[in-house]
């Protein structure tokens, strides 16, 4: 298994991967060994003079050259802090602080390195679980469906529940993370928006896991609210630039029927009275 943790909502992914049982160390125990028979050495002269054992010095000196090397980067890695390759979501002008803490495996050969081995791994991983909910900056985003089975968002999936086994769907076609959700009157399918400079807009079906119908476009930055309509006839969607831009979208069809400006303020939410009226709310806004 691997774990890994998410992002803003902090949730915990477990990975099921297909790799085999680890192979057999490449000598680099030999290294581990000295290091504890060093540490034991260290504990049992606790007491004495330190000053006067030539070797202590000796020992810190490789045990701070070996972390040195530890935190070594290839030049082409650009540093440990650098910017990320202009693309599409929140993510185009990050950095990567994480390079420091990342090293090969134990098992991994040095003399090996070559063009086959700077590829990706023959693996394969299969989401199994996440435990977690993005619950600090998304608002009506847990729901009951028709069949019993809970649904949310969680990073950038959208998270099927089904407590009758203990077990978790996934929808995972967005590429960024879900902030915003909305559910059909129908008790079944469900609208999820991402965060991005292009952020996309899902339609699914819960019981599936396959699109319906996919949105891109007009909205910029971050889709922060949706809304399905009485009738389940029109999905509404609030956008996170200047304006706070609003979209409508006709969920029969698959297109795009309203794009206007919404306020400078912050929009946090919007809602139907019909298909054909709506109203916002948010930062000193309401209309």
């Amino acid at each position: 298994y691997l774990i890994s943790v998410g992002g803003n909502d902090k949730s915990i992914f477990i990975w099921e991967t297909d790799f085999g049982n680890a192979s057999a160390g490449t000598g680099d125990d030999d290294d581990d060994d000295d290091d504890n028979a060093d540490d034991d050495d260290d504990d049992n002269n606790s007491d004495l003079d330190l000053k006067e054992d030539p070797t202590v010095d000796e020992r810190k000196e490789k045990k701070k050259e070996k972390i040195e090397s530890a935190m070594e980067f290839d030049d082409d890695a650009g540093g440990l802090f650098q910017e990320e390759e202009m693309g599409e979501g929140d993510q185009f002008m990050a950095v990567k602080p994480w390079l420091g803490a990342i090293r090969e495996p134990t098992t991994w050969k040095k003399e090996a390195k070559s063009a086959a081995h700077n590829g990706a791994p023959n693996v394969n991983l299969e989401l199994e679980f996440v435990h977690g909910y993005r619950g600090n900056d998304c608002r009506n985003n847990l729901r009951y469906l028709k069949d019993g089975t809970i649904a949310y968002n969680a990073a950038g999936l959208g998270v099927v529940y089904d407590p009758d086994d203990h077990s978790q769907s996934f929808f995972d076609q967005h590429t960024d993370d879900v902030i915003s959700i909305a559910f059909h009157p129908n008790g079944s399918i469900v609208a999820t928006g991402e965060t991005g400079k292009r952020p996309v807009i899902h339609i699914w079906n819960a019981s599936t896991m396959t699109t319906v119908h996919k949105f891109k476009g007009p909205l910029q930055r971050r889709v922060t609210a949706l809304a399905f309509s009485p009738s389940g006839k029109r999905l509404g969607a609030v956008g996170l630039d200047n304006d706070h831009s609003i979209a409508v979208y006709d969920v029969t069809s698959g297109t795009t029927l309203l794009s206007t400006k919404g306020d400078t303020a912050k929009i946090m939410d919007i809602a139907f009275s019909s298909d054909d009226s709506f109203a916002t709310v948010g930062v000193k806004h309401y209309k």
